[in-house]
């Protein structure tokens, strides 16, 4: 899956299904967790596939799934 499907995939796929998907790829991610991610990039815009992700929303990101779980899936994102 692509940088940009995985990520349309995290924000409007079933949790139950993002959470299967991620657990592939040793991404342990709790339904709130999914929840609470999907919040913190709901203002996301499409500069960001240029630019990046701001560095407050990814410091967000990380302060919602933990170090070990952010640096996982800022991994599966690449």
């Amino acid at each position: 899956m692509k940088k940009h499907e995985l990520f349309q995939f995290l924000m409007h796929g079933s949790k139950s299904e993002v959470r299967e998907y991620l657990l592939q790829y040793d991404v342990d991610l709790s339904k709130s967790e999914i929840k609470k991610l999907r919040t913190v990039f709901a203002e996301a815009n499409p500069t960001w596939l240029l630019m990046g992700i701001p560095d407050g929303v990814l410091k967000n990101a990380e302060q919602v799934v933990g170090s070990k779980k952010y640096e996982k899936l800022m991994d599966r994102l690449k």
